[in-house]
């Protein structure tokens, strides 16, 4: 299918691990992509009655089939999860560079779960992606943390 990687990122920060899901071409030609996908993956994998400040909530960050190509409003990503002011769905819709270089890098979402004992960072270089421990300080101002 035409505009989509086929492609789905998994990090778990409790685990320590990172995971790749291919999205067979049925679920996208269903939900397609954005809000869509997002909706399909967190109602597959997230427990019924989870706390959304919790670490069964699940952050996803995804892009539409338009990202990456010379559509007008066509780098917008999404991102999704169990809202912690109504419990229910929590969307925003976001543009920038973000959306673009994500499909860019390989991958149509990133889906992230659990809680993390320390600070870290998700770089993805080349269609894989890579957790690591913190690099920079955390707690202050934004020109301070510029490497």
């Amino acid at each position: 299918m035409y505009g989509v990687n086929g492609r789905v990122l998994h990090v778990d920060l409790t685990k320590g691990s990172i995971r790749e899901e291919k999205i067979p071409e049925e679920i996208y030609r269903k939900y397609l992509t954005g809000y869509g996908l997002g909706a399909y993956i967190l109602n597959r994998d997230m427990k019924p009655g989870a706390d959304p400040l919790g670490e069964e909530n699940i952050l996803g960050i995804t892009t539409g089939i338009f990202n990456s190509h010379s559509v007008p409003l066509g780098g917008r990503f999404q991102v999704v999860a169990k809202s912690p002011m109504t419990g229910g769905w929590g969307d925003a819709d976001c543009g920038g560079k973000f959306g673009p270089e994500l499909k860019n890098s390989g991958y149509d979402a990133v889906f992230i779960r659990g809680i993390s004992p320390k600070p870290v960072f998700l770089k993805i270089t080349d269609g894989q992606g890579f957790h690591r421990g913190r690099f920079r300080p955390v707690g202050k101002g934004r020109i301070c943390n510029r490497g």
